[in-house]
Formats: C-alpha cells, structure tokens, sequence
C-alpha cells in the first residue's frame, strides 16, 4: 500500500488523473442516460396499470407490477406495501373516512393520486369515475359526480343517474299512451 500521494511516479499520477477523470465523465454521460430512461418508465409504467385496470387485464408477471408499483409508491411516499390497491379501493377507503359524506369524483381522484395511487395524465377523474360506475360499492346517492359507499347509504337502491334515465323513460311510456 503506498503511504503518501507525492511518492507516486508523476507519470503515473498523471496517467491516473487522466484516466479516473475520463472514467468519472463516462459514468455522468450513463448516469444521464439511465435518469432519462427511468424518467420515462416511471412516467409510462403507471399509465399502462391504469389502462389495465380500467381494462380488466391481469398482469402475466406481477414480480414485475409489485416492484414497479413499490418503488413509485416509495417515491412518492407512501407504504409499498399499500401499492398494489386498485384506485377504486383506495377511493372507498377515502370515502369510508369521511362517515358516509359524499365527495365528487374528481376531488376523489385528486385524493388517490395524493395517497400515491396511478391514474392516467391526461383523464385521472375520468378514469376513477369510470372504475367507481362499475364497482357495486360505490353509488351516487343526491348528485351526479358524487359518490358515496353503498353500505353508508342503505336506502339509496338506485344511483342518481339510473333513476333520472328510469323517470324518463316512464314518462315516455306515459306520452307514447
């Protein structure tokens, strides 16, 4: 082991500095390349579980998903092991914290994406609104937009929507008479 810097061969030294200063640029130049393309996987891998959710599709290798999904998770802070929840049911979970109180959907996006869930960029309360119509947890029991949990509000049977598209139809049954 050498004792002391100046008891190297200044050619060495020299031949050293060069070579560790051209080593160093190299691994900032791969460094740069590998932020680039973390930076797009991060921004694609959750726009394709979204789509897949809102598609129904399974994942064929959920090592995968798990690990991706853990690591956006941690970024943006919240328990990996939470990560794997769809958005509909962190969004019961929202609701369920609020008592039976109704929110509107894209507050309700908005919150889920705070919690660290993935929605789509360019649609998220979309997204949710269209998960949310389709799971039989969820109801919208004064306003269109507003959803509730099912079990919070028992004596609703139909969602607002539904029961404006049953009023009209029986009046038109009765115009048609």
């Amino acid at each position: 082991m050498i004792a002391n810097y100046e008891d190297l061969d200044s050619e060495f030294k020299s031949s050293a500095e060069t070579q560790l200063k051209n080593l160093e640029a190299r691994l900032a130049e791969i460094n740069a390349v590998i932020s680039k393309y973390e930076a797009q996987r991060n921004a694609i891998t959750p726009k394709i579980y979204a789509l897949k959710q809102l598609l129904g599709i399974r994942e064929s290798n959920p090592s995968i998903k798990v690990h991706q999904r853990s690591e956006l998770a941690i970024q943006n802070g919240v328990d990996p092991s939470q990560s794997w929840r769809s958005p509909a049911d962190v969004a019961a979970d929202i609701l369920a914290e609020r008592n039976g109180e109704p929110m509107h959907y894209r507050e309700l996006a908005t919150e889920v994406m705070d919690r660290g869930d993935f929605l789509p960029e360019r649609s998220p309360a979309a997204t949710l609104n269209a998960m949310m119509n389709r799971d039989r947890r969820f109801i919208r029991p004064f306003r269109r937009g507003f959803y509730a949990l099912k079990r919070d509000h028992p004596n609703v049977d139909i969602s607002v929507g539904a029961r404006r598209r049953k009023r009209n139809q029986t009046s038109t049954a009765k115009d048609d008479n």
